[in-house]
């Protein structure tokens, strides 16, 4: 699944590190900073600052709901909630979650978010496509018995493309803060898999896949398992880039281009000792030329008559020139074969070389239909394309639709390439790779920021289509660009 567009998603992380009345946890503040630090990151996810909201030791229920009510009205794609706390088991029937504020203790219960109202939020207030919520508190597995269990889950009481949950426990566990880490041992497993990637993981990272990895390296500490719950599409939802897999493909395409240049230099260097063969040809052996010429004059090597008169062999050395050359012309030849085929070879050895060429990529896309982007061929070759450019101008409100050719052969290919805008607009332009109907990949460019290009999908006849939309009000026309636009 495509990344959620930033510019049209909210989250509202909230953590409580200091209470009056439970011990404190002061790992959580380093988990507040640090997840909303990786989710305003361009390259993961690139959440613009005020559509990430951080409730750090909020004073009541009211202000914790309220800013959940806010963020829910105003999400459009993607809606993620995170609390980092302590929690508590309510003293009615079915032990409601309690999300611990600074004031709660067991005896001071309204003092902590029933996790039933802000579940309501998300489920009924929100109209978002994919909703997340993340906890990291005990007993936080009672979560999924309101939230996707049972007759009232909330995925089968609202219309959604996608809803998911993962809790720090089960719902009889109790989460552990580790004395002596950074962060609390949920969600410091959660904070590494995101900065650092997962490995043969889809990119945009999915939930499932981060929560395998997550879940694996909890339990290789004995550290309490995690829990997850999905309906519809919610496996499926992506909130942040793989970066694990961007650096590996980064890392095959620079190989690839290494291999090129090298490929290119050892062509070169076969060119230039074909033409200087071709420049220095060997000279004809002494005596060669001579024979060659029907009026050149030839010792006879045939013993003289003694009774010939001296004349007589003078007037006999003209005929005798041309039965010379002709003993001699065929060495000559035989040099002259043996240069046309080192030339011959070396013309092979490119041939293969082209060939080999065009079985590696990398490839820039060939523009098949829809608005015409300008081209900056750069370091482009009819192989490979080192710094290339594709551009297309948007006005205010414009967008723009291009299909393009892959002619890279191969069971799948590799996108690669950044988006970025330039100019003097401060322009927000959303934008799209999709193979046919099927979205690769995506996301939201601005001035001075950029977006990764980075999928791998199956070859077929489907054309690899681009869009862009202006999601601005600005009155300019902006540029947007894709640079090192290649297909391997």
């Amino acid at each position: 699944m495509d990344l959620p567009d930033p510019e049209r998603s909210r989250a509202v992380l909230i953590g409580v590190h200091t209470y009056r009345h439970l011990p404190d946890l002061p790992t959580v503040r380093n988990n507040l900073r640090r997840l909303a630090e990786l989710l305003r990151d361009p390259e993961l996810w690139g959440l613009p600052e005020g559509h990430c909201v951080v409730l750090e030791n909020p004073e009541s229920p009211r202000d914790v709901l309220n800013a959940v009510h806010e963020a829910a009205r105003a999400a459009e794609d993607a809606f993620l909630v995170y609390f980092a706390g302590h929690g508590l088991l309510a003293p009615t029937q079915g032990a409601d979650l309690l999300l611990a504020l600074r004031d709660s203790d067991r005896q001071r219960q309204f003092e902590s978010v029933n996790y039933a109202l802000l579940s309501h939020e998300v489920a009924d207030t929100c109209t978002a496509d994919r909703r997340v919520v993340l906890l990291d508190c005990c007993f936080s597995g009672r979560a999924l018995k309101g939230y996707m269990n049972g007759p009232d889950m909330v995925a089968d009481r609202t219309c959604v493309n996608g809803a998911y949950v993962m809790t720090a426990t089960a719902e009889n566990q109790l989460a552990l803060a580790p004395p002596g880490e950074e962060y609390t041992a949920f969600s410091g497993a959660l904070l590494r898999a995101l900065a650092d990637g997962v490995p043969d993981a889809s990119d945009p990272l999915e939930m499932q896949d981060l929560y395998r990895h997550v879940r694996k390296e909890l339990l290789a500490q004995g550290r309490p398992e995690p829990q997850q719950r999905a309906r519809n599409d919610g496996p499926d939802i992506a909130l942040a880039r793989n970066l694990h897999t961007m650096r590996e493909r980064r890392r095959r395409q620079e190989e690839r281009a290494r291999e090129e240049r090298a490929r290119e230099e050892r062509a070169r260097s076969d060119r230039l000792r074909a033409a200087a063969a071709r420049e220095a040809w060997p000279p004809v052996p002494q005596g060669a030329a001579a024979s060659m010429t029907p009026h050149a004059s030839v010792t006879p090597r045939a013993p003289v008559t003694p009774k010939a008169p001296v004349a007589a062999a003078a007037t006999t050395a003209p005929t005798a020139g041309p039965a010379r050359a002709k003993t001699r012309v065929p060495a000559v030849h035989r040099t002259h074969w043996g240069q046309y085929a080192a030339v011959l070879g070396v013309v092979a050895f490119l041939a293969v070389v082209v060939w080999v060429l065009a079985l590696t990529g990398p490839y820039m896309p060939h523009y098949r239909s829809g608005d015409k982007p300008g081209q900056d061929n750069g370091g482009c070759t009819e192989y490979t394309c080192d710094d290339g450019v594709l551009s297309w101008k948007l006005p205010a409100g414009g967008s723009v639709t291009t299909s393009f050719t892959v002619d890279s052969p191969g069971d799948r290919h590799d996108l690669g390439g950044t988006m970025r805008t330039s100019g003097d607009c401060a322009a927000i332009v959303s934008w799209r790779l999709k193979a046919g109907t099927t979205v690769l990949t995506g996301g939201t460019v601005k001035k001075d920021t950029s977006g990764q290009v980075g999928r791998t999908f199956p070859s077929g006849d489907k054309p690899l289509v681009f869009t862009a939309q202006r999601t601005d009000d600005k009155d300019c026309t902006a540029q947007v660009e894709w640079h090192n636009p290649a297909v391997t």
